[in-house]
């Protein structure tokens, strides 16, 4: 990915890992907690990994992301700490490869939640929300060379649509969950575009100097949620470094 195009047989043979991390500014909303966002900057690493397979433009890709950090209400008064975490894992197919292009779509099981600790707040200082859903996938690459130096842009978009959804009657806090015991089946709920959106990107670079590659990205999330009278926000974005290291399958496939 962060070399000079390889030909089919060579690509076929390729895995890519990377790993990313910087600060996120972040915004966050939590109905259940109160009606002022949280704002501030937060801690986020990023794995990326992907691998091809047979067919030639086949692939499987995995990715860990998370974020944490304590952030403040706009008065000032009120901390809160929040982390997230997303586990994606799917399969794509490169449906254009010409002249450094390249653009690969597929789809993805995504597994994404959301965790505010708020001391203050009364008994309920837990809260939570998670989805497990389908996505879709697309990637878009371009690979150039400044004075032989290979060069790669790349872009990222992922966009859940349907799945199941984690919804206490009364909220999501650490007591509402307890609660739940044996019906859990009553609080899980279909989650599609209507009541979930989860919009994530991320734009990058990848520079290479002889065996290192470095990574310099842009990440991008959003989401928002909204059923059983609970609202959930979590914006943010930021920039990234890290490196990227490909390998060669063990296995030949």
């Amino acid at each position: 990915m962060v070399s000079l195009p390889l030909r089919a047989e060579e690509r076929d043979r390729q895995s890519e890992h990377a790993i990313s991390a910087g600060w996120m500014q972040t915004r966050v909303y939590n109905g259940y907690i109160g009606f002022l966002p949280y704002e501030g900057p937060q801690f986020g690493l990023l794995y990326d990994g992907r691998r091809a397979m047979r067919p030639a433009n086949l692939f499987q890709e995995w990715r860990i992301q998370s974020e944490i950090g304590g952030l403040m209400n706009p008065a000032k008064s009120r901390r809160q700490t929040s982390g997230r975490l997303q586990v994606h894992y799917g399969l794509g197919a490169a449906v254009f490869e010409a002249q450094g292009f390249d653009i690969r779509v597929g789809g993805q099981l995504q597994w994404d939640s959301r965790l505010f600790y708020q001391p203050a707040y009364g008994n309920s200082c837990f809260q939570v929300g998670t989805q497990l859903q389908l996505a879709f996938n697309a990637r878009f690459g371009y690979e150039f060379l400044i004075k032989e130096f290979p060069i790669r842009l790349h872009y990222r978009i992922g966009l859940p649509l349907i799945g199941v959804g984690f919804a206490p009657d009364f909220g999501h806090s650490y007591y509402e969950i307890v609660d739940v015991k044996g019906e859990l089946g009553r609080q899980l709920i279909a989650t599609s575009l209507h009541n979930v959106w989860n919009l994530q990107n991320e734009f990058g670079m990848d520079f290479v100097f002889k065996h290192c590659v470095l990574r310099l990205s842009y990440a991008g999330y959003s989401f928002w949620s909204r059923y059983k009278g609970v609202s959930q926000e979590w914006h943010s974005h930021g920039v990234q470094l890290g490196f990227v290291v490909r390998m060669e399958n063990v296995s030949g496939r």
